[in-house]
């Protein structure tokens, strides 16, 4: 077994009882393991960045334009570099541009 499945075996036990706020998870991951800590880095909302502001004009991180193409559920991965978002629709594949709107 690796190491990772038993984190996350133990975890899962620490998420049995009811979660009341995305906070209880913190807490729990950090109990879940005594001897040795789990590291967790709470974010909050200011370390993402706002896309309403990207100069360029995205509406939207829908890769597609027409029926039959992806959608933002196929997404997997979001770049953003230089002032262009890039994704990836399978973790293996390359990154693609967005198309701007104009």
């Amino acid at each position: 077994m690796m190491e990772v499945d038993s984190v996350h075996s133990t975890l899962e036990k620490k998420f049995r009882g009811p979660i009341y706020s995305p906070s209880d998870y913190v807490s729990r991951m950090q109990q879940a393991r005594p001897s040795q800590p789990c590291r967790v880095h709470h974010l909050d909302y200011t370390f993402f960045l706002n896309y309403d502001a990207v100069p360029g004009g995205y509406s939207s991180i829908r890769p597609g334009r027409k029926t039959g193409d992806a959608t933002v559920t196929d997404v997997r991965e979001l770049l953003y570099v230089d002032g262009e978002v890039k994704y990836k629709l399978r973790h293996s594949a390359g990154w693609a541009s967005y198309h701007r709107e104009n």
